[in-house]
Formats: C-alpha cells, sequence, structure tokens
C-alpha cells in the first residue's frame, strides 16, 4: 500500500539562475542554490557552488492518487521552455514512493507519454515506511 509519494524536479546548470526562473514564472522553487553561493554542506563547504540549482516538488498523501506526479508535469509543460532559457541544463523528475507491506506502481501511459515528450528521465525510488510499523506497536 502507499502511504505517499513526492514528486520532484530537479534543476541544475552552471548557468542556471533559480531567482530568474522565480522571477519570470512566479514559481515556488525549494532547495534553491544560486551559482557561486557558498556551499553548506559536505566536503567542499564554504567554497562557491559552481552551479545554480533547484527544485519544484508536490506531495501526496495515499489517497491522491498520483496527483502530485500530474501536477509536476503539468507545471513542467507550462514553464519548461522558460527554465530552460534560464541555465538548466540537468532537468530529472524523480518520484520518491513510500509504501506499506507492498508497493505496486502502475502509470497511466498518457503521463508517461507527456513525459516522453518532455525529454526529462524519470527516477523512482520506493522507501518502505518502518515508521509507520513502529508506531502500531
Amino acid at each position: 500500500m502507499i502511504i505517499k509519494q513526492i514528486a520532484c524536479c530537479h534543476l541544475e546548470g552552471v548557468n542556471f539562475s533559480p531567482s530568474k526562473v522565480i522571477m519570470k514564472t512566479k514559481l515556488s522553487l525549494q532547495n534553491i542554490k544560486e551559482r557561486n553561493q557558498p556551499l553548506n554542506l559536505g566536503p567542499n563547504k564554504g567554497t562557491p557552488s559552481p552551479t545554480g540549482s533547484a527544485s519544484i516538488s508536490f506531495e501526496e498523501s495515499s489517497d491522491d492518487n498520483n496527483n502530485s506526479l500530474y501536477l509536476l508535469v503539468e507545471t513542467l509543460k507550462k514553464h519548461l521552455t522558460t527554465i530552460r532559457n534560464c541555465g538548466a541544463e540537468e532537468i530529472y523528475i524523480y518520484l520518491g514512493v513510500w509504501y506499506k507491506d507492498q508497493c505496486n506502481l502502475a502509470f497511466d501511459p498518457e503521463i508517461l507519454r507527456e513525459i516522453g515528450e518532455l525529454r526529462i528521465p524519470l527516477w523512482v525510488s520506493c522507501y518502505q515506511d518502518y515508521c509507520s510499523e513502529e508506531n502500531q506497536d
């Protein structure tokens, strides 16, 4: 049983400016990092970021029926040209799925066709929700 899903689009590029995307599209971006902004994690902490990056994400609970992926694809269909014009070169859709007991995924052929037309890779990761199991004891 699917417990929750997060559909996210990662955006990155040497000349990518998340602030330009926000200004031109009014999109709400997450995990924003402008090029040359000091990194605050990892082995390169404190050094300027060589790229700009951000993400667009939608989260849903089990009864939303893949709505987060549809919302993300519709958003990308509307704004992808502008996002690319703002310097995004590495773009992919990531679908995180949390499940209990068993994870069965099915995708509507139409949404797969639309993702294919966007020419963006789709990554899917599934995670067993151990927290829910622990809370039931």
